[in-house]
């Protein structure tokens, strides 16, 4: 957040300061990466998951952030609105999710109870 002035407004947020938009913005790519990790449970190492996060944001979130919120070509062209989120953080998310789910395959402990798995809820 260089050079980010606090006291002045965006061509994005005329109401609010800059560095407020800011941080409202990494908010959501920050939680983003968060709705792909139930595709990752018991099938990465940590260390190849934060490698994959950062590679994900990088190469994923921030493009289709800037096409569709930063007046990107998604947005000149084919006027696409997203006003809460469900194209950039839901649609990258989820099939980012669908598509390593695939690629990494069952979960390791997959053929221990047949494919079904007990009930985790107490009163079940």
């Amino acid at each position: 957040m260089l050079n980010v002035r606090y006291d002045s407004c965006s061509r994005h947020s005329p109401t609010i300061p800059a560095a407020l938009f800011g941080f409202f913005q990494m908010m959501f790519a920050a939680i983003s990466p968060l709705l792909i990790t139930g595709a990752f449970a018991e099938r990465l190492k940590y260390k190849a998951f934060i490698i994959f996060i950062i590679g994900w944001e990088l190469f994923i979130y921030y493009p289709v952030a800037h096409w569709i919120w930063g007046d990107g070509w998604l947005k000149i062209i084919f006027q696409v609105q997203d006003f809460a989120g469900g194209m950039v953080i839901h649609t990258t998310s989820g099939v980012s999710a669908l598509i390593c789910g695939k690629i990494l395959g069952a979960r390791k402990d997959f053929d221990k109870y047949n494919g079904e798995f007990p009930p985790s809820n107490l009163p079940l």
